[in-house]
């Protein structure tokens, strides 16, 4: 795509060469027959998002196909975190934890969006989740980016503080202590009915004990009771994000000839493993580049712009 950001290109990128380093690893062992299954019971597993449903994520196919969602959540996160940064003053240190990481996606858009607001923030993000699978395939995608040569790195003014991942809040060591250092807590599409007292529970002690100053949260629109319902923060409420007309990740086309190069590998193996109709479209439609009808939220502590 002519013009489209080199910082979404080289993200595309890493992307695709991870996920053909990870469906080969996967598909070793495996017949065509049962490469197919596997996909279309990954693709099952993700079917149940639209619906409130959680998806087993710890299934590593379920993980791969998840890319299907990778750039419009790095935008979608992007834009919060953009919006949430400009109220501070430049050179600013910011620890954020990211609940529910999945992929490390909001530690990429984290970064990203440091630099953008050109004021030379400090950055460091610990990222939580319970699903290693999802970690691990992230760290593939963060440690892939960072070698290409058109990555943000090359230009990064801001530090790096790439912190150990923990399955369990309980699990992690005190923070240390900063008194000129902002403390922000997101929860960017965790919330699900199935968990709600969870969830609730564990945003409350991270709330608490991290002291937040600043807290992001975002959805799908058919969950925007359980956002304000499940924040650490009271009388907060979620409303619909505006879609940017200019994103960094704007060009999803490696990723959509990836998917549908997928698709037709395992296309011929339709009818001995009667995959789903839901399939076809779901693999050879276009990537998108932002969430449907996502909403939102942003607190800033009392004295914070």
């Amino acid at each position: 795509m002519a013009g489209s950001s080199p910082t979404g290109r080289a993200l595309s990128a890493a992307i695709v060469s991870v996920a053909d380093a990870e469906i080969k690893r996967l598909s070793k062992d495996i017949d065509g027959h049962g490469v197919a299954k596997c996909v279309q019971r990954g693709l099952l597993e993700l079917a149940k998002i639209p619906k409130g449903g959680i998806p087993d994520y710890d299934d590593p196919w379920v993980v791969l196909l998840y890319l299907w969602y990778w750039p419009g959540h790095f935008n979608m996160c992007l834009a919060l975190l953009e919006e949430a940064m400009s109220g501070l003053k430049p050179e600013s240190k910011v620890h954020l934890v990211d609940f529910g990481s999945g992929p490390l996606t909001a530690q990429f858009a984290a970064h990203v969006a440091a630099l953008r607001v050109s004021k030379r923030i400090e950055m460091a993000v610990d990222s939580f989740d319970t699903s290693s699978a999802m970690i691990e395939f992230g760290k593939a995608i963060w440690n892939n980016y960072r070698k290409s040569p058109s990555s943000i790195w090359k230009q990064q003014r801001t530090s790096n503080k790439f912190n150990e991942l923990k399955k369990r809040i309980a699990e992690h060591p005190p923070w240390d202590s900063d008194q000129n250092e902002e403390h922000w807590l997101s929860a960017f599409h965790v919330f699900y009915e199935k968990a709600a007292d969870t969830v609730r529970s564990d945003l409350d002690a991270l709330h608490q004990i991290f002291d937040t100053t600043c807290y992001l949260a975002s959805s799908h629109n058919y969950n925007s009771n359980l956002v304000g319902h499940m924040s650490p923060v009271l009388n907060s409420k979620a409303q619909p994000i505006e879609e940017p007309s200019r994103k960094v990740f704007d060009d999803t086309t490696q990723l959509t000839v990836w998917r549908r190069d997928l698709w037709e590998s395992i296309g011929k193996h339709q009818k001995c493993c009667a995959l789903h109709p839901k399939v076809e479209p779901y693999l050879y439609g276009q990537v998108p580049d932002w969430p449907r009808y996502p909403i939102a939220l942003i607190w800033n502590a009392e004295g914070r712009p």
